[in-house]
């Protein structure tokens, strides 16, 4: 008998951000160990308080130990992953042919290793994918309950309330041809399609809207809508690009083709230029009323922000454009000759050889972005570089005092081999390396930042190997 899993966690999660109210600024050693801990087998609350880990038996066993708590034993223990709760921790187990998915004190029968869980982002709800392998089947559990089995699952998402579970799905078509491909929104599946996109959920979470396709009757072209909330758009002959939801509302805005002409589809109304020769990307303002996108016209790329035409760069490639948080002010970075520059409003900054995405301050008043050039990395704040450039360019933004006035942000260093160590720069200050180090938190005040960190290294005297998991803090006074 399966169990249905429950989450009644304290609501600690803002967005994606911890409240810094209930983090950790106490400095602490959570671990020190000479057995080896797998890079899965641990993880830090977000609120570093506790330290969840793998711990081998006398018998061989493995157990989970959070706190001064311990779990059963297990044959395996991988993909420990605490809830945003900062006291429930999920993960992985098999002990003999059986495979397990553990949520707190519950263990649900998998038939086969599970996906990692997807949290929503106030943690009271879980998700993840288990499959039959012999089989070729799969299905979601979310909160403890079993889905229907499909042959594909995949795009597995949670709304930030935790009510709804969305993904694609595939059945044979009983027709035989090509698979069907569905979108299932907790148990209800919807109108089979030939193709689907992943979902994306309004920013209340309470519409689901994606990109579907059918292949038409003769079978020589393709009919393409948008679906919202089971509802069918108008019909398209080629695909749609950049869906997203209109911020605060539920309507949507995507790129579009239509005889030929490529147009802007924005709620009920359609933006149409007819210099408008190629677009490759599209965002909504915060507040919902502007769309920013780049455009190929016939003498070169531009970026276009409501009605505003920017500067046009020949032979030029953009990123996706970048709203400051109260809409009034546009960051990309603009490519030529295999050098990028970085434009905030209708600035150009200086020239780098690679740079990433920018990032404002949650006040709007500073721009930030990772960049390189031949020799060294930075983190570019308003122009002027800082040690510094946390790459891969994938990594999260920095994190921010209060007030928006101190910046600190996570660096990996590289060799020839690869990432060598990671260490975290907060204001003028920078910690140790680290083997490993968790993103940053302000404190309330501004005056510290805490992170999580591990060591690993040789003890001198007995030539073993240590590993240690700390909760550190830098004080910025």
């Amino acid at each position: 008998m399966r169990k249905r899993v429950q989450f009644l966690g304290a609501l600690l999660w803002t967005g994606m951000s911890l409240v810094a109210a209930d983090v950790s600024f106490e400095e602490k050693l959570l671990l020190k160990t000479t057995t080896p801990v797998g890079w899965d087998e641990y993880a830090f609350s977000p609120d570093g308080r506790l330290l969840a880990y793998s711990e081998r038996t006398k018998d061989r066993k493995y157990v989970l130990v959070v706190g001064d708590k311990k779990g059963e034993p297990f044959d395996v223990i991988q993909g420990v992953t605490f809830c945003s709760d900062c006291k429930t921790v999920a993960y992985e187990a098999g002990l003999g042919n059986k495979r397990y998915f553990v949520i707190g004190d519950q263990k649900v029968e998998a038939f086969d290793i599970p996906s990692k869980p997807v949290f929503s982002e106030r943690g009271n709800s879980v998700a993840y994918g288990d499959r039959k392998t012999r089989e070729m089947k799969k299905r979601v559990v979310f909160n403890g309950k079993p889905g229907e089995w499909f042959d594909t699952v995949d795009d597995l998402m949670l709304n930030p309330d935790g009510t709804t579970v969305a993904y694609s799905a595939s059945q044979p078509n009983p027709q035989k041809g090509m698979p069907l491909h569905f979108m299932v929104v907790n148990d209800k599946k919807g109108e089979a399609f030939y193709s689907v996109s992943a979902p994306i959920f309004s920013t209340d979470g309470k519409s689901v809207a994606y990109i579907a396709a059918n292949i038409t009757p003769d079978g020589k072209s393709e009919e393409w809508y948008v679906v919202v909330d089971d509802k069918k758009s108008e019909v398209y002959p080629d695909r749609m690009a950049w869906l997203s939801f209109i911020p605060n509302g539920k309507e949507v805005a995507f790129i579009a083709k239509k005889g030929g002409k490529l147009f802007i589809v924005m709620g009920e109304k359609k933006i149409e230029d007819a210099e408008l020769f190629g677009l490759s990307c599209l965002v909504v303002s915060p507040d919902g009323k502007t769309a920013a996108y780049d455009v190929a016209t016939k003498t070169g790329w531009c970026m276009v922000v409501g009605d505003k035409r920017g500067a046009v760069f020949e032979g030029s490639s953009f990123g996706v454009p970048v709203f400051s948080p109260d809409s009034t002010m546009v960051s990309y970075w603009v490519e030529k000759g295999g050098n990028r520059r970085m434009v905030v409003g209708d600035k150009v900054g200086e020239e780098f050889k690679q740079m990433g995405q920018p990032f404002f301050s949650p006040v709007g008043n500073k721009v930030v972005y990772p960049a390189t050039d031949e020799a060294h990395g930075y983190m570019v704040v308003d122009g002027r570089k800082q040690e510094g450039t946390p790459l891969p360019f994938s990594e999260p933004p920095p994190s921010w005092s209060p007030d928006g006035s101190c910046m600190a942000y996570r660096v990996t260093t590289y060799s020839v081999t690869g990432p060598t160590g990671q260490y975290v720069i907060a204001g003028d200050k920078k910690s140790e390396e680290f083997k490993y180090v968790t993103l940053p938190v302000f404190s309330p005040d501004g005056k510290k930042v805490a992170f999580g960190a591990r060591k690993d290294y040789t003890d001198p005297k007995t030539n073993q190997s240590v590993y240690e998991l700390w909760w550190k803090v830098i004080d910025l006074k």
